[in-house]
């Protein structure tokens, strides 16, 4: 949905609105991430080096009560496993989340939508987040 919030240095704003290092140099944005090293670590703050925009297809994953559409490569850190892509977890995975910690998911196969893509990369890793302009596929 096109305003995903994404946590900054200034609060949470919506991802079309970050400012990346490559062309706003000094200037950009910086979001609250986890080391990809470490998942029981601390957010801390990182430059957003890069942004990106494409169209692809969306997983609905159901999290916690919760659905965050995410691509079909996009890595979460699940428990056990590490980082695994979002179309090889599996219904129970425990998958962490930067704000409530461990929580089982449940992809919901076939349950596609075409959204145009916004993501940003760091110095860490890369953080996604999608803008949710879709149509359902059927």
């Amino acid at each position: 949905m096109a305003g995903t919030p994404i946590a900054s240095l200034h609060g949470s704003k919506a991802i079309e609105e970050f400012k990346s290092f490559e062309d706003h140099g000094e200037a950009c944005d910086w979001v609250w991430a986890r080391d990809e090293h470490d998942a029981e670590g601390d957010p801390r703050l990182h430059r957003v080096l890069r942004t990106f925009v494409r169209e692809s297809l969306v997983l609905n994953l159901h999290v916690g009560g919760r659905i965050i559409g995410t691509t079909h490569e996009h890595p979460f850190f699940a428990k056990g496993k590490g980082w695994t892509a979002a179309h090889e977890l599996r219904i129970g995975d425990e998958i962490r989340l930067m704000d409530d910690g461990w929580s089982k998911a449940s992809p919901m196969p076939g349950n596609w939508s075409r959204c145009t893509i916004w993501r940003s990369r760091t110095i860490t890793r890369t953080s996604w987040a999608l803008i949710r302009k879709c149509s359902l596929k059927r």
